[in-house]
């Protein structure tokens, strides 16, 4: 009578039996750590593509040149500004400093170069084009406030909102917040002849703000004020960034506020 081989436990061919259970349980256990490395590659994918997002250029300026007649006043700007970033731009006056704040303002035209901001590679654009990106996507903040004398400090601030396209109610609503965010609202309905020079410097940054512009420039914003109001104003640029993730681009005189950037950029000769 042939006998039944018991396979538990034994060798066939001299290799033991194979364990099923115990096959599945690995297979399940491999599987199980394939997916955390697999999870875990897109986190640290993830993570780097949201940071290098975060550090991504705000102003992107390369080979920039500018002349005037045979007076060559830039001669190759690279720049690269992050957003969130405060940066300033120092230099002997006639360096170049203005110049190039105004052409990252598009209120001028670089003779060749290019210039991208906030992703919109501005060359590219007609002057129709350029005239709403402008008003849409740059603020600006002079020495001198410029504000229109015959209009009220919360009618200034709208100016830029109405051009735009905003209508009334939205535009005042936003000058209101930005009035009470920067302690200005006893004063909204005083013209500027009312207002001290910090005021009229404060209601030229809300105006700048109106419309939520991707970066601001400013040009000597400090130059014409006092040291106490100097101070405030510098300090109101980084609340700005703190609290609302605001860029500036700050041309100055000004060491303190240089001191205070997160970035100092010298030009001289019209070179970085």
């Amino acid at each position: 009578m042939e006998k039944k081989v018991k396979t538990k436990g034994t060798k066939i061919l001299g290799l033991p039996r194979p364990n099923y259970m115990k096959s599945r349980f690995i297979y399940t256990r491999l599987h199980q750590k394939s997916n955390t490395r697999i999870r875990t590659v897109f986190g640290i994918l993830f993570f780097c593509n949201f940071a290098a997002k975060s550090k991504q250029g705000m102003i992107q300026a390369t080979g920039i040149h500018k002349s005037y007649g045979n007076l060559e006043v830039l001669k190759g700007i690279d720049l690269h500004i992050a957003k969130r970033e405060i940066v300033s731009i120092v230099g002997a006056s006639g360096a170049g400093k203005s110049t190039l704040l105004h052409i990252i303002g598009t209120l001028d035209k670089a003779d060749c170069g290019q210039l991208r901001i906030d992703g919109t590679e501005v060359n590219k654009l007609n002057d129709t084009e350029l005239a709403a990106f402008r008003n849409q996507k740059i603020g600006f903040v002079f020495q001198f406030h410029h504000l229109l004398p015959e209009f009220t400090a919360i009618e200034n601030i709208c100016i830029p909102a109405f051009i735009g396209g905003m209508g009334k109610k939205e535009a005042t609503e936003r000058a209101e917040k930005l009035l009470a965010y920067l302690n200005l609202s006893d004063r909204k309905d005083h013209k500027p002849s009312q207002l001290s020079g910090g005021e009229q410097q404060r209601v030229a940054v809300a105006r700048a703000l109106i419309n939520q512009p991707a970066v601001v420039l400013a040009d000597e914003p400090s130059g014409n004020l006092d040291s106490k109001s100097a101070q405030e104003l510098h300090k109101l640029f980084f609340r700005l960034r703190d609290e609302m993730g605001q860029t500036f681009v700050i041309v100055t005189h000004n060491p303190e506020l240089a001191a205070m950037s997160d970035r100092t950029i010298t030009i001289k000769d019209g070179r970085i």
